[in-house]
């Protein structure tokens, strides 16, 4: 019975699995010890636009990480500078994860509106090409995986207009830990009560 018990709760947690990764992947939140605060790296199968990834942020209750310190720099870069499906190609290096910094008229800004004082912008940036570049994105200058620099890209048009994929992911902020999704949550409770009504069946069953 153990076996079959184990097999339902397979099946159950890969139908999971498979209606997450539809929408997007979550990593798990990570803290960062400088603020307190909890950063999750989110890949997004497909691409998403800036905006959609910061209305994804606070639908999760946070927001596209805010980036005021060298430290705070290179822990969130730690969170996807290893793994590849959070990069593309583009003309000057590797494109990754939006962050939550956009620019306002001729000023850059964040979206919690703290000061920004801090930058890390690779050589060259901002240029604001075609004067459409006014989102911020992770960056690999040249390739480079060791530097955690930053570009700026516009929200989705000049992407697919220059031939480029979408964004494949965002880094949410979030300032406590954050609760599991509803939606999890009510997978994980599915999967617990059928795994004790079969066992419960099975029992009466002998």
């Amino acid at each position: 019975m153990r076996r079959q018990i184990v097999a339902v709760a397979a099946v159950v947690l890969f139908s999971f699995a498979i209606s997450l990764g539809s929408t997007r992947v979550l990593a798990a939140a990570i803290q960062w010890s400088g603020n307190a605060h909890w950063y999750e790296a989110v890949l997004v199968p497909g691409g998403t636009t800036w905006t959609d990834a910061e209305n994804a942020a606070t639908s999760m209750g946070g927001y596209l990480a805010t980036i005021t310190s060298e430290p705070e720099n290179d822990f969130v870069y730690s969170l996807i500078s290893d793994n590849s499906n959070f990069w593309i190609p583009l003309i000057a290096g590797n494109g990754g994860p939006w962050l939550g910094g956009y620019r306002a008229e001729s000023n850059w800004a964040w979206v919690t509106g703290e000061p920004w004082s801090y930058t890390d912008f690779a050589p060259g940036e901002p240029n604001n090409w075609d004067g459409i570049e006014n989102r911020l994105q992770y960056f690999q200058y040249q390739g480079n995986p060791t530097d955690p620099t930053w570009n700026d890209i516009a929200d989705d048009g000049e992407v697919i207009e220059r031939g480029f994929q979408l964004n494949p992911g965002y880094i949410v902020e979030f300032n406590s830990q954050p609760a599991p999704e509803p939606s999890t949550l009510v997978l994980i409770g599915t999967c617990t009560i059928s795994l004790l009504t079969y066992a419960w069946r099975r029992r009466i069953a002998k």
